[in-house]
Formats: structure tokens, C-alpha cells, sequence
């Protein structure tokens, strides 16, 4: 058993270290049929790529060092009580120099498993099976996809920040079963969705 004061100090150093990072400052919504929407079924499938400047991450305090949880903030469920479940949700992440995105992003890394999740009201934070680790000087371009069957509903409003002067959101949008892999786009945007990012370590020892 740990000393009293040891497991102290340590539960301490855990909640300094253990920190998150919003980058976003828009407080409107995309609505239940527009994009770019992460949590949406407006159509069966949905694929977006995003775009985080290293400038947002810097000004938010943020380092060079591993993401562990990454999160978008719902304001409002339009497909439901409860909210559509996505099938084969995940998330594909990587440092890049990019700064308008023209075409998809390649060589991204998969730091959450398709899985099926059901979003909630609030922050959505996803716990990723692999941590990614910013470089601290590059962007950061973050993709998501699902893809559902019919019948489809409506997206979820997300809370996001518009009028960016370049590119920041592309996203792909059908009703097949083929959205994720498509390089196909539907949309590009100036629009972004708020974002918060936060370390693997948690404030839980367990003590």
C-alpha cells in the first residue's frame, strides 16, 4: 500500500499534467441537414477532414508531446432521443504542413477504432486506442468517419467557428456503404468544428 503522502504527491503531478486544449472560438451550429457535421446522419455515411493550426495549439498552451482524447461539442440532438447511433465511427490523424485543404489529406494514422457510438448533448470526448503525438510546430489535420445504413435522420449540431480565409473542413456524404474509403468530396468549407484535445493521462489512479 502506498504511504498516504506519496499517493498525494502522485494523484497531484497526475492533475498538473493531465490538461486539455480547445481550439474554436465560434459559438454556432451546423444545423440537422448542413456540413461539415462529425456526428451526423443526414445521409447514410459521412466522412470529413478538418484542419488545426499549429498557431491555435500554441496560443492554447499546448506542447509537443501525445493526444490521448478528442472531443467536438454538441449543442443540440436533431435525429432523436436518443441520438442516431454511427456505425464504424473513427477518427485518422496527422501532422502536416497543409493549411488550405484542396484535396483529401493521405498518410494518416488511425487513432480510434471504428466502433459504433452514440453522441450525447456537451463535449463528446473520445478516448484514442493509439495516442497521437504533435510534433509542436506542424497543423494538425484530424479526419472522421461513420458509416450507417438506411434509414438515415439528421446530423447534430456541433458547435463551430466560420469564416476562416482558407479551407479548413472537407467532407464527403451518400447513402452507400463505401463513404470512408471514397475520395470523392461533396463540400469544402471555411467552416470548422470546435475541438478539444487533451493528454492520455487522466486525474483516476485509483487511490
Amino acid at each position: 500500500i502506498l504511504p498516504f503522502a506519496l499517493a498525494l504527491t502522485i494523484l497531484f503531478t497526475c492533475q498538473v499534467h493531465a490538461q486539455t486544449y480547445t481550439l474554436g472560438t465560434g459559438t454556432s451550429s451546423n444545423s440537422g441537414t448542413s456540413y461539415p457535421a462529425p456526428y451526423g446522419n443526414y445521409w447514410w455515411g459521412a466522412k470529413n477532414q478538418f484542419i488545426y493550426y499549429a498557431s491555435e495549439l500554441t496560443a492554447a498552451g499546448a506542447t509537443a508531446g501525445p493526444i490521448g482524447q478528442i472531443g467536438f461539442n454538441i449543442t443540440a440532438i436533431n435525429s432523436g432521443a436518443p441520438a442516431t447511433t454511427l456505425s464504424g465511427f473513427s477518427m485518422r490523424i496527422k501532422n502536416s504542413s497543409t493549411s488550405n485543404l484542396s484535396t483529401w489529406e493521405t498518410g494518416l494514422t488511425t487513432v480510434l477504432n471504428p466502433t459504433s457510438y452514440t453522441p450525447v448533448l456537451g463535449w463528446n470526448m473520445h478516448s484514442l486506442n493509439t495516442p497521437f503525438v504533435w510534433d509542436g510546430t506542424s497543423n494538425i489535420i484530424v479526419e472522421t468517419c461513420f458509416n450507417n445504413g438506411a434509414p438515415y435522420t439528421n446530423n447534430e449540431s456541433t458547435e463551430w467557428t466560420i469564416n476562416f480565409p482558407d479551407t479548413v473542413s472537407l467532407t464527403y456524404r451518400a447513402d452507400i456503404s463505401t463513404v470512408c474509403p471514397s475520395t470523392n468530396i461533396s463540400f469544402y468549407s471555411t467552416s470548422r468544428p470546435n475541438i478539444r484535445m487533451g493528454n492520455p493521462l487522466t486525474n483516476d489512479l485509483g487511490v
